[in-house]
């Protein structure tokens, strides 16, 4: 029994939310959150332990009985047993970060979701960051050493090598230029200095610059519009030419993931060296990312070897810092614990908005938990609720896990589920850590607040649990076009639908077929012939833009992959994965638009050594630290393969190529291209029978000569495929015509499929071509014949829709409907 002597009032059955912090309660947020939801009581418990040391320590900071009927459980740093919460639904991280509980049993076997408070940060990072810079440039740790030693004077020349000088005009370049980067980027603006952003995506318009994520009111760069420039792209090679441009300031500013692990070591500190700028680095990123020995060592060059100036750290590698670390006493570098936004009046500024979760599910519609204000005009009078306001795209869902981080995510990260939310202008990651877990909830990636207008939700009993109402609210949904797919056909459809005015839906699936978002072209380096880019563009730039476009003109997006589709009859059926036992969602018309993946030789020891040294992305993998200055091969003969393996000479120290037959398959610019590289080394007539390795990594590839049939082991750490692709028709080869090849069957001259009502667009149905622009051009026509095909349908529409039964042809000709057609 929880007595007043811990909350300081009695637990009842009303309780939903218990808040546990290291501060007292923010009484006047919460009355006002109690008396605007009576029927949900927030509870409160104060955790008596020092933020840092409630992150050190292990075990239980919270009575276990308090959690016995709370369905949503707001905190910093604890998670409960899982079994002391069997109620328990929803834990709202008090920070931007959830590196701190990954450990927890909760965490890791269950499916309760995570929340975290994004964007409630940055006001505060942002002036430790610039803090730090003025304190270096303005010798103030000098001057509190001189007070100390009561010396009077103001020429304290060049310190350490350092001279002073003012902020005006500096260059600082902010990597990346999120939620937290604009907030340096105002302040370093505000102070004279030459603001650099670097992006994942490009933004080359004022629309693509503006972000519409949650910011504290009156702060940050919403617009983006104090870069001078703006940089871009994806992998090490474009970091590199970031670093080159020679700044005064350089912030670091990126999530951890496997691909961001120790992204700034010798090499990196090297470059920063040539550029002869001797910059001040600041880390804010979480997690070691920074290669802390090599970081040292650029300190103690300092200036006068050209090393760092100085550098102020957020974050260390390790934490926390041991008391016989070298680093404590290495120059010009202020170490601390991380920096938490505790003080106030920002604790309500983090609890508010880790609350609104509940609000989001529970109460939709915005007015009903923040009263007095208009969603969209928040009260300059009233700040904390003014955070609260909806005006975040929930297009940061995928930023995090699926396809917007600095590097394309690897297959180790797939294993996580992220889902996007925007809680009433707070975009929350919800992850499910486990992929068996159920997919409670998708959510829309493209527009501006992705919050329904009405409360109370229709259908929604009392009684129905959380998760059932989060379940409930994305059943059952009508489209008239459904497109799946995320590659240039796709988004061709889409704009073409979009613009149109048929709201079409995209599904571009959450790694679907071992691809992130963006199809093939997200795992090709430069494209030299789109037209229109005369100097060449990044394939994950191109999709990019293919997707603001997509957005641009309306079209939903849903990181979301479609499990299943019933094509027996109109309107169509389909079921999201993970909700294949839901009811189904519908549509009319469907493009398929799924591409193909990549083949694989299926070798022995091939699954042992997948992803650890065997990979078939070389623009994904090759940069990674395994794979620079060792021997690699790329199997394959045709441009793909030859590609990749011209990639791969950037790092490794030699490049193999194995070709099965005499000659190579690819265009004669690149089959000349390849041959005369000098790290490039072909051999005709050979195959791959076996991977080896010592038990963690690839060491060795046993090949064959198909002429001679002699065997040898080829010393490689690193194989690459490009041996091809493979339709990904499983959703629907079944019910309607492929080939022997399982290429999807289309009428000569269009896209229709056959069945009446589906088109397929793009490699799906393409084993010819296989390129970017034809691709575009079918899904420019699968819009077209799609729209007619709905326009023909409408003008003989009754009042209510008709069923239609959908046969399937063998003659690759669409059917007639035999009954009137549905709306």
């Amino acid at each position: 029994m929880v007595t007043k002597e811990i909350l300081g009032r009695d637990v009842t059955s009303k309780d939903v939310v218990l808040i546990a912090a290291t501060w007292p309660e923010p009484t006047e947020w919460m009355e006002e959150i109690r008396k605007t939801h009576p029927g949900i009581q927030v509870s409160y418990f104060l955790i008596n332990l020092d933020a840092t040391e409630v992150y050190l320590m292990k075990g239980s900071h919270v009575p276990d009985e308090l959690f016995k009927d709370v369905t949503i459980f707001v905190t910093m740093q604890y998670l409960p047993p899982p079994e002391a919460a069997p109620k328990l639904e929803i834990c709202a991280i008090l920070s931007a970060g959830i590196n701190h509980v990954s450990d927890s049993e909760l965490y890791k076997n269950t499916d309760i979701m995570i929340t975290t408070s994004n964007g409630v940060h940055g006001p505060q990072i942002a002036e430790w960051v610039v803090g730090h810079v003025l304190a270096h440039t303005h010798r103030f740790r000098v001057l509190e050493q001189w007070q100390k030693e009561h010396r009077w004077g103001n020429n304290m020349g060049s310190f350490n090598g350092n001279p002073e000088r003012d902020l005006v005009k500096q260059k600082i370049g902010i990597f990346s230029y999120g939620s937290i980067g604009r907030q340096i980027g105002r302040v370093s603006h505000a102070l004279g200095m030459e603001v650099h952003a670097y992006t994942a995506t490009p933004k080359p318009t004022p629309e693509s610059r503006e972000d519409h994520g949650y910011i504290v009111p009156g702060t940050g760069d919403q617009k983006g519009e104090f870069p001078v420039k703006w940089y871009s792209g994806l992998g090490k090679e474009k970091f590199h030419e970031f670093l080159q441009v020679g700044f005064d300031v350089i912030v670091l500013s990126v999530p951890l993931t496997d691909e961001t692990l120790h992204l700034v070591g010798k090499e990196e500190f090297d470059i920063m060296k040539e550029t002869g700028t001797k910059p001040f680095f600041v880390n804010i990123s979480r997690g070691p990312i920074v290669v802390t020995s090599e970081l040292e060592k650029s300190l103690r060059e300092g200036v006068e070897k050209g090393g760092l100036r100085g550098a102020a750290l957020d974050v260390v590698d390790p934490e926390p810092l041991p008391k016989d670390h070298t680093l404590w006493d290495a120059p010009n570098v202020p170490l601390r614990s991380h920096k938490h936004p505790s003080p106030p009046p920002s604790r309500a500024r983090i609890i508010i908005p880790a609350l609104l979760p509940l609000n989001r599910f529970l109460y939709p519609s915005p007015s009903t938990f923040l009263p007095h204000h208009h969603h969209h005009q928040p009260s300059d009078t009233s700040p904390i609720y003014a955070t609260c306001f909806p005006s975040a795209s929930s297009s940061i869902l995928a930023t995090t896990l699926s396809r917007r981080f600095f590097f394309r995510p690897s297959f180790a990260a797939a294993r996580f589920r992220p889902i996007v939310g925007v809680s009433a202008g707070v975009a929350t990651l919800l992850i499910h850590k486990h992929e068996q877990l159920p997919s409670r909830r998708s959510f829309n990636t493209s527009s501006q607040t992705a919050l329904p207008s009405a409360s109370p939700v229709p259908g929604f009993s009392s009684s129905q649990t959380l998760t059932e109402k989060l379940t409930r609210s994305n059943m059952s949904r009508h489209d008239k076009v459904v497109i799946i797919g995320s590659g240039p056909a796709a988004h061709t459809a889409a704009i073409y639908l979009a613009r149109a005015e048929l709201s079409p839906i995209l599904y571009e699936g959450f790694m679907a077929n071992g691809t992130a978002a963006g199809g093939q072209l997200t795992t090709t380096t430069d494209v030299e012939n789109f037209p229109g880019f005369p100097s060449g563009i990044m394939g994950p730039e191109l999709m990019d833009k293919m997707r603001e476009q997509s957005i641009r003109f309306g079209t939903e997006i849903v990181t979301e992959t479609v499990a299943k589709v019933d094509l027996s009859e109109r309107p169509f059926k389909y079921w999201l994965e993970y909700s294949e036992e839901e009811p189904p969602r519908t549509a009319d018309a469907i493009i398929l638009a799924t591409g193909a993946s990549a083949k694989r030789l299926n070798l022995p020891g091939e699954e042992k050594y997948w992803q650890s040294g065997i990979s078939a992305c070389a623009v994904c993998d090759g940069a990674v630290p395994i794979f620079r200055k060792k021997p690699l091969a790329v199997i394959g003969g045709g441009d793909s393969a030859a590609e990749e393996a011209l990639f791969l000479t950037k790092y490794g120290s030699k490049v193999y190529v194995l070709v099965r037959k005499d000659k190579l398959r690819a265009s004669n610019i690149m089959a000349k291209r390849l041959s005369s590289h000098p790290k490039v080394e072909i051999l005709y007539n050979t195959i791959a029978t076996e991977t080896k390795g010592d038990g963690d990594l690839l060491t060795s590839l046993t090949i064959e000569d198909t002429i001679t049939g002699k065997s040898r082991d080829l010393q490689v750490n690193g194989l690459f495929y490009a041996i091809g692709h493979e339709p990904a028709t499983s959703l629907v080869k079944t019910q309607m015509d492929v080939d022997a090849e399982g290429y999807v069957k289309t009428v000569p001259g269009t896209t229709e499929t056959s069945v009446k009502g589906v088109f397929a667009a793009g490699d799906v149905q393409d084993k010819r071509y296989r390129q970017a622009i034809t691709s575009a051009g079918s899904g420019c026509m699968a819009a077209l014949e799609c729209e007619r095909l709905l326009a023909e349908e409408e003008s003989h529409q009754d009042e209510a829709p008709i069923m239609v039964e959908v046969k399937k042809e063998s003659n690759g000709v669409a059917p007639e409907s035999k009954t009137t057609p549905l709306v």
